[in-house]
């Protein structure tokens, strides 16, 4: 139990804390690339690292939500092989793939989706999850 609890306190001293935007935005998409304000770019992910053979691209395009000038479009197939299936984006908080990241203060994560109507997830990784994500699901409607 100490050294658990040594390497939990370790943990949350490494941990950064980020330099965020005034209004927490982590990217409009407006420079044309899939770029973020702080923390990694946004990333293809999909299940073919598990042994599955989804597919997923993406693409910066012109007509943004709310507004906004340009979209991060992601588009590709589910193949469904895995019980756990997936394709789409990924972005970390931190530079370094799952490094810890204080998001202390942080109160909601908000974006827009626009789509075909389909249910997908929006999943979180946090160090007391261990590798088993939250996932919280969404309907991207075509507006």
């Amino acid at each position: 139990v100490r050294a658990l609890r040594a390497r939990t306190r370790a943990a949350t001293v490494a941990a950064s804390r980020p330099e965020r935007t005034a209004d927490g935005r982590v990217s409009d998409f407006e420079q044309g690339a899939p770029v973020a304000t702080y923390g990694s770019a946004f990333l293809a992910s999909t299940d073919q690292m598990a042994g599955g053979g989804s597919t997923v691209q993406l693409a910066v395009v012109d007509g943004g939500a709310g507004g906004q000038g340009r979209a991060l479009e992601l588009t590709g197939t589910v193949d469904g092989k895995l019980p756990y299936a997936w394709a789409g984006t990924m972005w970390m908080p931190a530079r370094a793939a799952m490094a810890p990241v204080d998001l202390r203060g942080t109160e909601a994560v908000r974006f827009w989706a626009r789509g075909d109507g389909g249910t997908y997830q929006l999943m979180v990784f946090a160090q007391s999850r261990g590798r088993m994500p939250t996932a919280v699901p969404f309907v991207a409607g075509p507006e």
